[in-house]
């Protein structure tokens, strides 16, 4: 080999070693630029949660578009499904994601779809980022739950209560796997006596609320705690105001939080809770998100339009085309994202940031 091809082919080679450091270098820094990914989100755009359903979709898609618009290149497809705050169509949507779109991940948003799914998507295996709580304790699998964990909040509004030094206290809450959860972990806080009154499931709902307005009444409590579905809490509200004379003291878990609108739909003027306490998730949505948000839906975000964006930018930013890794990555990730940071437990659960507050002319 003479030495002219001998200096060709070693320029050759060198050109080949450094395109392929640069194009090693630009899949780091955006790994899924050249992947077909699909993502399932599910969401409950009818039902008892509607209004936060909407919230969750548009706060995917306006994800969707911003990362979009800063990678050109990628090829990300949204399939989105309402689940209806229903374990059927939850199932359904799940099997439909899975068997006809053959999506890669999933971002789902309720309860008693992820109940209803858990252990097929366990088996599955793909990453999930979860919004609402599970029925069942979190263990360490492929399901990361974005939205800061309930019982450390319930354990702690045990605590705060009994630190109020309430005399005859009431609590009422759904009998539902979910709910009785949250139950034991604020009586596991509280750690003493109390009236306890439960209500129906959350997908039975509650059709007596005069009967056990009654018999919480009977008993002359100081104060109600309320660890319930918005629309329950706010028919036995207003069966109270209408059957109380004087009015008890109303403390309230996250779930007033999530669904304050529920809440004034019903009531009416949310004044008459004024100096009534709340449990609530401390809020750091970015400038910049809410920016975002305003110039595309020309509103304020509403509740967990925050935690659903950095749902969809923690899955992109975490991608590996094997399932595991991916699952991996999620696990061990310290994110910044609008909604604040985002750090799991060895459960996969969002390690929380907690507020009480009192509310204050109307509003939290």
């Amino acid at each position: 080999m003479n030495k002219t091809i001998k200096i060709i082919l070693g320029l050759v080679i060198i050109a080949l070693v450094v395109w392929g450091i640069y194009s090693f270098s630009q899949r780091s820094q955006n790994p899924v630029s050249d992947q077909p990914i699909k993502i399932g989100v599910i969401t409950g755009l009818t039902g008892e949660y509607a209004f936060v359903g909407e919230n969750w979709k548009k706060g995917v898609m306006l994800a969707e578009e911003l990362y979009k618009k800063a990678n050109p290149n990628s090829f990300i497809e949204l399939i989105i499904e309402d689940d209806g705050f229903d374990t059927k169509k939850g199932l359904s949507a799940y099997r439909k994601m899975v068997d006809i779109n053959k999506i890669d991940a999933l971002i789902n948003m309720t309860t008693p779809t992820i109940n209803a799914i858990y252990n097929i998507v366990v088996e599955n295996g793909m990453p999930v980022i979860q919004g609402g709580e599970q029925s069942q304790e979190p263990v360490d699998d492929n399901i990361m739950q974005i939205m800061p964990g309930n019982i450390f909040s319930e354990i702690q509004l045990g605590e705060y209560v009994k630190d109020m030094k309430l005399e005859n206290l009431a609590v009422v809450y759904n009998n539902d796997a979910t709910f009785l959860r949250f139950f034991d972990a604020f009586k596991n806080g509280y750690n003493g006596s109390f009236d306890e009154y439960k209500l129906g499931s959350i997908e039975s709902g509650t059709s007596d609320y005069r009967t056990i307005t009654t018999k919480i009444l009977a008993k002359k409590p100081s104060a109600i705690v309320f660890i319930t579905i918005p629309n329950d809490g706010a028919r036995l509200i207003s069966e109270i105001l209408k059957l109380s004379t004087e009015k008890p003291q109303f403390i309230f878990d996250l779930n007033f939080q999530s669904g304050f609108n529920d809440y004034k739909q019903i009531l009416g003027d949310m004044n008459i809770l004024n100096g009534d306490i709340t449990m609530m998730i401390a809020s750091q949505v970015s400038d910049q998100f809410i920016a975002d948000w305003k110039a595309k839906y020309n509103e304020e975000p509403g509740v967990f339009a925050d935690w659903a964006y950095d749902a969809y930018n923690l899955l992109l930013k975490t991608y590996d085309p094997d399932n595991s890794q991916w699952v991996k990555n999620l696990k061990k990730v310290d994110f910044e994202g609008v909604s604040g940071k985002v750090t799991f437990d060895e459960t996969g659960v969002r390690i929380p940031d907690f507020q009480i507050k009192t509310i204050t002319n109307g509003a939290i």
